[in-house]
């Protein structure tokens, strides 16, 4: 129990910094389909149209979430963080100034991708069970260490 954490000075701030990353990333999922309606009117679009609008982005994120988050682990998390937020922002552009509806698919494919660079949720995962925010163990910790939870021993394993 007396065993010291190394923990950077701004560790706090690294992981709100994470969160919001990732609140940012989930908000991109849904914020078509609340102007779907604009869109076809807009675009003059089909149903076909329509759906690959609202489904873009999480094809782009689902495609490359696994490849682009092993970049990251090889890599580093941190650089794929900051490229993957740095293209979001073309993305974000290229989609509110599309002229039509099949760039509009390109760019909501493009953002996706870029959120698979971002990975922000497993990044936050990984910082908080490897820094202790709270004091004690984390759940991601307690759940990684199974044996540890539920024999309540560090380095505990049961045969």
């Amino acid at each position: 129990m007396g065993e010291t954490k190394n923990v950077p000075a701004n560790a706090k701030l690294v992981l709100i910094t994470l969160i919001m990353v990732a609140g940012v990333a989930n908000l991109n999922l849904a914020v078509a389909n609340v102007a779907l309606p604009d869109i076809g009117n807009a675009f003059d679009a089909g149903q076909t149209g329509l759906n690959l609008v609202a489904v873009g982005y999480s094809l782009g994120l689902a495609t490359s979430v696994l490849y682009l988050g092993a970049l990251g682990d090889r890599h580093g998390r941190k650089m794929m963080l900051i490229l993957g937020t740095a293209l979001a922002i073309p993305a974000s552009l290229l989609a509110a100034l599309a002229p039509s509806i099949d760039i509009l698919f390109f760019a909501r494919v493009f953002g996706g991708v870029a959120a698979g660079m971002e990975d922000a949720m497993a990044a936050v995962c990984r910082f908080s069970s490897q820094h202790d925010l709270a004091g004690g163990d984390t759940a991601i910790e307690l759940g990684a260490n199974r044996h540890q939870a539920i024999d309540g021993r560090r380095g505990a394993r049961s045969g």
